[in-house]
């Protein structure tokens, strides 16, 4: 790797501008979740080589691609804290923005660490590394470095601008409203504002003329039956 924290940087860096595109939290988990294996090997001291399937770019977008479906299954009980933290524009309800997000988020993780280390094969499965650069490392580390300064130097300012209201309408307003996180369509949506319209405006109807339920019930079969006559014609 990079060691795991430098992978925040290019993650901050490119994830945040791109949050209207692409989901943030998932982008930013994805491009660290590929060293969950290395961390491993060093953690309980395993006699496994430290890169292994999941530093390869197959591997690892289907990685992102499953870790971007897990993040859609969850996506209710954490858009108030995205909300929050204002990594969510209005994308919340898709789920191509997750699946894209964690299969390029874990692809950058890959790439940037392919020039350092000989034992990893970003082609699987073709096992050559012509990315492979030792030489590259420390301008590797500083790009780490410096993309990290101005992914939190653009989030600071996002906040800023945030909290003294100057961020612009369309980012306010964003925010992917509740009912979407259950599956609900803008057609069903708009057919059940119908269906309680309609329900007020028979509840009116019914007052309005100080009819019996009974009544109406049965004037209301007669017009259903009447309309399906109607209907086979």
């Amino acid at each position: 790797m990079p060691f795991t924290p430098f992978h925040f940087g290019p993650a901050l860096a490119f994830g945040l501008p791109l949050r209207k595109h692409i989901h943030a939290p998932t982008f930013i988990l994805a491009s660290v979740a590929v060293d969950v294996k290395p961390f491993l090997v060093l953690y309980l001291n395993l006699s496994y080589p430290l890169h292994g399937i999941l530093h390869t770019l197959l591997l690892s977008s289907i990685m992102g691609v499953a870790l971007g479906c897990a993040m859609f299954m969850v996506r209710g009980y954490l858009h108030s804290f995205y909300a929050a933290l204002r990594l969510e524009e209005g994308n919340g309800s898709k789920l191509v923005f997750f699946v894209v997000a964690g299969a390029a988020g874990a692809m950058l993780h890959v790439l940037f660490d392919s020039p350092l280390y000989d034992d990893i094969h970003p082609f699987y499965p073709l096992t050559a590394n012509p990315m492979y650069n030792p030489l590259l490392s420390p301008a590797i580390y500083n790009m780490c470095v410096w993309m990290g300064v101005l992914g939190m130097i653009y989030y600071a300012a996002l906040m800023i601008l945030w909290a003294h209201g100057r961020v612009g309408a369309s980012n306010v307003n964003s925010c992917t409203p509740r009912w979407e996180y259950h599956g609900a369509t803008y057609e069903e949506l708009a057919e059940t504002y119908y269906l309680a319209s309609l329900t007020s405006r028979w509840s009116t109807m019914i007052h309005a003329q100080d009819c019996d339920w009974e009544p109406f019930k049965k004037e209301a079969k007669q017009m259903r039956a009447y309309l399906q006559k109607a209907a086979k014609k």
